[in-house]
């Protein structure tokens, strides 16, 4: 009695340990297009460089445009904020890891929080600013997500 309760018992925990492997969310066949906002206003943004597999063995890349051109889109696109307002992030699929970098006018990078934070504070500084939204799924899907933001004193 005791040994049959034991395989019934180890049958039902290999049938969890399946089913729960099998579950995980399946990830599209093209990148994942998160919800960026400033204060509940959806910005614009550009998936720039990517690697993207899904669920296929063959992945996509791409790279964006000549730098000066690709900038240019990036500001043209920007979104008009407070520089007291919050960026926040949502990912339809979350991904196993994103950060979020802020390219200064002298080139330099400073990266913005930590890792996998939801929220971001803008600079308090009034002026033009741009964004890169890096995220990874499953190691080797990977997305660059460009934006620019202007922030004022004041909003017009």
């Amino acid at each position: 009695m005791r040994r049959k309760l034991f395989l019934v018992l180890c049958a039902s925990l290999l049938a969890i340990m399946l089913t729960g492997c099998s579950s995980g969310s399946q990830l599209p066949d093209e990148p994942v297009r998160p919800i960026i906002t400033v204060e509940g206003f959806n910005i614009d943004y550009i998936a720039a460089h990517y690697c993207w597999f899904g669920s296929q063995t063959d992945g996509v890349c791409s790279d964006p445009p000549e730098p000066t051109a690709y900038n240019k889109m990036i500001r043209d696109k920007a979104i008009k904020a407070i520089w007291s307002d919050t960026i926040s992030v949502k990912f339809p699929i979350h991904p196993d890891e994103f950060t979020l970098t802020m390219y200064t006018d002298d080139g330099q990078q400073v990266l913005l929080g930590k890792p996998n934070q939801f929220r971001y504070s803008l600079p308090m500084e009034p002026g033009y600013y741009r964004y890169r939204l890096s995220a990874v799924w499953a190691e080797r899907n990977t997305v660059d997500y460009d934006f620019g933001i202007q922030t004022s004193d004041t909003f017009n």
